[in-house]
């Protein structure tokens, strides 16, 4: 089970069992990663994971010093 699954169980866990369509986004230290899943009563499905590899970590934060040090040049 990777990352977004488990943080996916977590809420099928903490949430009541109504029928329910979530899309969790993670952005994580070296990626990010994001989960369709649907809950109904006691029936948890993950319907489409995808994440991508180049998004996250030092680029993310990378792309954040940019964008507020444009943002302080304007």
């Amino acid at each position: 089970m990777n990352e977004i699954q488990a943080a996916a169980l977590s809420i099928f866990e903490t949430q009541p069992k109504r029928e329910t369509n979530f899309l969790l986004f993670d952005l994580g230290g070296s990626n990010s990663n994001t989960a369709v899943f649907t809950v109904d009563e006691e029936i948890f499905e993950i319907k489409a994971v995808n994440g991508l590899t180049h998004i996250g970590g030092e680029d993310f934060d990378e792309a954040l010093v940019r964008h507020c040090v444009d943002d302080i040049k304007a």
